[in-house]
C-alpha cells in the first residue's frame, strides 16, 4: 500500500525565481519536507548515515497517525496505516528524538585498544590507526550525502591512509566497526 507516509504538500510557502514567494502544492513540496527530516535525522545519529531501513522506519514510527473516512477497495481508511497518509504525517521532533536513542552493540571486549580516525570528516587525506585491536577492522566510508562508497572493507594491517584513493571526494565519514 502507498504512500507510506505524508508530508506537508498543499498550500506550502515557498521561494521563487524573481525573489519573491509563492504558494505550491504536490510532492514538488512535500519531498523535500521528507529530505530535511532524513538530513535532520542523520546530523542528530551519525550511526544512521546509510541505514536506510533503520530510517524509514524511525519515520513511519514517529509520524503523527491520520485517517480518512474514504475507503479504497480492501483498504480501510480509518486504520493506520492506510491509503491516503500511509502511517501519518512526518514529525521531524519525534523523529530526532528517537534517532538520539539508536544504537548499535558493539560484540567485542578488546581490552587497550585505541582506534584512532583522523580527521572525520575529511576532505583529502585521511589515516586510520587501530592499535591493539584484534583480527579485522571494518570499514565503512559515507559521502557527505550518506551514500555509502566503501562498503565494509576489513583490514589486518594497523594502520591505512586513504588519501589517494578517493582524489575527487570532498567531506566523507568514516564508521568503524
Amino acid at each position: 500500500m502507498k504512500p507510506d507516509i505524508s508530508a506537508p504538500g498543499q498550500g506550502v510557502l515557498s521561494s521563487v525565481p524573481s525573489g519573491g514567494f509563492a504558494f505550491f502544492n504536490g510532492t514538488s513540496m512535500a519531498g523535500p519536507h521528507v529530505a530535511g527530516v532524513v538530513a535532520l535525522i542523520i546530523s542528530a545519529n551519525p550511526l544512521l548515515a546509510g541505514r536506510v531501513d533503520a530510517i524509514e522506519n524511525i519515520i513511519k514510527e514517529t509520524a503523527q497517525p491520520y485517517t480518512t473516512a474514504q475507503n479504497c477497495g480492501n483498504s480501510l481508511g480509518g486504520k493506520i496505516p492506510n491509503h491516503a497518509y500511509g502511517y501519518g504525517r512526518i514529525d521531524a521532533f519525534r523523529a530526532v528524538e528517537r534517532a538520539l536513542l539508536f544504537t548499535t552493540s558493539v560484540k567485542n571486549d578488546v581490552k587497550n585498544a585505541s582506534i584512532k580516525a583522523f580527521p572525520n570528516p575529511f576532505e583529502q587525506n585521511f589515516t586510520l590507526n587501530t592499535e591493539g585491536v584484534e583480527g579485522a577492522t571494518t570499514v565503512e566510508i559515507f559521502n557527505i550525502n550518506g551514500q555509502l562508497i566503501l562498503p565494509n572493507e576489513p583490514f589486518f594491517i594497523k594502520s591505512i591512509a586513504l588519501s589517494s584513493r578517493f582524489p575527487t571526494l570532498r567531506v566523507v565519514y568514516i564508521f568503524i566497526k
